[in-house]
């Protein structure tokens, strides 16, 4: 799939706008471990990038 596509998932995916909402919530470093095997969050994180969550 097409790299705009894939990140577009992304952009529309609730846990993943939650996660990026609260970055420093314990949910968020969940979705760091789920995100490593998602190749929507992957295309999102190459086109816009996603500030690591705060410890």
């Amino acid at each position: 799939m097409n790299t705009k596509t894939l990140a577009m998932l992304c952009k529309l995916c609730p846990f993943c706008n939650v996660a990026r909402l609260f970055p420093g919530s314990k949910f968020a470093k969940m979705m760091v471990e789920a995100e490593k095997n998602c190749p929507a969050c992957k295309a999102y994180r190459e086109l816009y990038g996603w500030p690591e969550a705060k410890t």
